[in-house]
């Protein structure tokens, strides 16, 4: 509908909207703001995908699932909210984002593979307890990781999943974890 416009910069969505399909503003790389409506209940695939000037953006109350690539290559995305009511973030989700830090909501119990692949600015992120699985490349390059703490609850780590954290100093790996790679 929107993707590929080259001159957009500014997106305010009406409150009546209640899902953004799928590629909706993939590839507008001058858009630096979008406000969503407060409540909404979907965000399709790769709705905001390669959107390199976005600087931060909350995700509404509603949304239980992020997709894959919804925010992917969003190089200059410094800040985001995520909403309570989110379960599950998507494969490349957050691929290649800009922001230093980013705190999962505790709802979250699934993350899918490369959800935060070369986040090369992000030092700190919170998991939340209920997660079961460091997914194959959850955090491969993220080269400015310098520590994290894995959640009792997590069983599996998968392979891959710290690959090129070149300045991870510190992991502490519980007694609940079974097997890794």
């Amino acid at each position: 509908m929107f993707y590929d416009c080259e001159n957009l910069v500014s997106v305010v969505i009406s409150e009546s909207v209640d899902s953004i399909g799928e590629g909706v503003f993939a590839g507008c790389k001058k858009l630096i703001s979008v406000k969503l409506p407060q409540k909404m209940s979907y965000l399709g695939k790769c709705a905001f995908e390669v959107c390199e000037s976005l600087t931060d953006v909350t995700v509404p109350e509603g949304i239980t699932e992020l997709s894959e690539n919804t925010f992917a290559r969003c190089f200059a995305l410094e800040k985001v909210v995520l909403p309570e009511t989110l379960e599950a973030i998507g494969s490349d989700a957050f691929r290649m984002c800009g922001f230093s830090e980013i705190v999962i909501p505790s709802g979250v119990t699934s993350i899918q593979s490369q959800a935060f692949y070369e986040c090369r600015n992000l030092l700190y992120i919170a998991l939340p307890h209920g997660l079961t699985e460091i997914s194959k490349n959850m955090f491969s390059g993220c080269t400015s990781l310098e520590s994290i703490v894995i959640p009792d609850t997590v069983t599996f780590i998968d392979d891959g999943a710290f690959g090129a954290c070149e300045n991870l100093d510190h992991v502490i790996i519980p007694d609940s974890v079974t097997a890794v790679g």
